[in-house]
C-alpha cells in the first residue's frame, strides 16, 4: 500500500488512546552546549491556536507588545508575558480567579536578570513571584522564588514533528523565612522551537504529592479572523487534498485572486495507529503582506474520510 492510499482507514481512535500511543513514540535528543546565535522573543499572531497532546487547546486573543491574552478550550481567559517562563499574570476559570506579579530578587540573593531572552546557552534569570487567588469568596496568597537557565540546544520529536530547540530549565522554591531555607518545589522544563515560535515540549516535576506532567505540541492552527470565506475554503481544500492524495513532500499550493495571501500544505510523513487509523504530520505555509509563516501539526483520518486535528 502506498502511504497516501488510505481508502480503508478505520475509525478514528478516542483522543486518550491516540495521545497515549503517540507519547510513547516521541523522543528527545539530549541537549548540548553548542554555540548558537541569541534567540529573540517569539512574535505571536492574534487568532493562532495551539493544540496540545492532552487535547487541550488555547488561542491568542490579543497580542499587545510583550503581553498576550489567551482563551482556552473551556472559554476561560488568561493573560501574561510573551516570555512563557513566567506564569500567566491573570487567570480565571469557572470557579476560580487569580493574579500574579513578578519582581527582581532582593539583595539577599544572587543578582540575576529577570528574563532569559534573548536566549543563549548559559543565560540565567531569577525573580520573585507573588500571587493571590480566590474561590467562593475565600482568598489565599503565596510567594515563590524562581531560578531559570538555558541549559543547551538539541532536537526534540513531538506529535507536531521534529524540531531544533533551545532547552530551558526553571526551578521554583518556597520563599523560606528567617528560620527556614527555601525548599525546591518544582522543576519545569521547556523545549522552545524557533521554527514554531512556541515551546513544543513542557514538563513539570514536583517535590510534593503531585503527578508529574508532560505536554507536547500537537498542532498550530493558522488564524482565521479577518480572512475571507473563500481564502478559508482554499486553505481547507489544500489541507484535505495534500493529506488524502499526495505523498510526503509534495506540496499542494493555493492562492486567492485579488489578494496577496497564498500558501500551501505539505504532508511530512504518514503512520498508522493500531486499529487501522491513518495519521499524517504536515506543514502549512501561509504568506501575506505581513510575511510568511509555517504552521506544523498532525491530523488523522475520520470515518467520513476527512482529515482532522485531534482536540477536545
Amino acid at each position: 500500500m502506498k502511504p497516501y492510499t488510505m481508502r480503508h482507514a478505520k475509525r478514528l481512535v478516542p483522543l486518550g488512546v491516540l495521545f497515549s500511543l503517540m507519547i510513547v513514540g516521541c523522543s528527545t535528543t539530549p541537549a548540548n552546549t553548542i554555540a548558537m546565535d541569541p534567540v529573540p522573543l517569539p512574535v505571536y499572531q492574534e487568532g493562532t491556536t495551539f493544540i496540545y497532546s492532552d487535547g487541550k487547546w488555547e488561542t491568542v486573543v490579543t497580542a499587545t507588545g510583550e503581553n498576550l491574552t489567551w482563551e482556552n478550550h473551556r472559554g476561560s481567559r488568561s493573560s501574561g508575558p510573551v516570555d512563557f517562563t513566567f506564569r500567566r499574570s491573570q487567570w480565571q476559570t469557572p470557579t476560580r480567579k487569580g493574579e500574579r506579579s513578578f519582581a527582581a530578587r532582593s539583595a539577599a540573593f544572587t543578582e540575576k536578570p529577570m528574563s532569559l531572552w534573548p536566549l543563549q546557552v548559559g543565560n540565567q534569570s531569577g525573580y520573585i513571584e507573588s500571587g493571590r487567588w480566590s474561590k467562593d469568596g475565600e482568598e489565599k496568597t503565596y510567594s515563590a522564588l524562581w531560578s531559570c537557565k538555558v541549559t543547551g540546544a538539541g532536537e526534540v520529536s513531538v506529535m507536531a514533528g521534529a524540531f531544533e530547540t533551545v532547552e530551558i530549565e526553571c526551578r521554583r522554591y518556597s520563599e523560606g523565612s528567617a528560620s527556614r531555607l527555601p525548599r525546591l518545589r518544582e522543576v519545569k522544563t521547556f523545549a522552545y522551537a524557533p521554527a514554531v515560535g512556541h515551546w513544543v515540549l513542557a514538563t513539570s516535576r514536583y517535590s510534593y504529592d503531585r503527578r508529574s506532567r508532560r505536554t507536547e505540541l500537537l498542532a498550530v492552527v493558522p488564524p482565521k479572523k479577518g480572512r475571507a470565506a473563500g481564502v478559508q475554503q482554499k486553505m481547507e481544500h489544500s489541507f484535505q487534498l495534500a493529506l488524502e492524495k499526495k505523498p510526503s513532500g509534495s506540496p499542494v499550493a493555493w492562492s486567492n485572486n485579488g489578494s496577496k495571501i497564498a500558501g500551501s500544505t505539505t504532508a511530512v510523513d504518514t503512520f498508522q495507529l493500531p486499529g487501522g487509523t491513518f495519521c499524517r504530520r504536515y506543514v502549512q505555509q501561509v504568506s501575506s503582506d505581513a510575511g510568511s509563516r509555517n504552521f506544523y501539526g498532525m491530523a488523522c483520518r475520520n470515518d467520513q474520510g476527512r482529515w482532522v486535528v485531534p482536540r477536545r
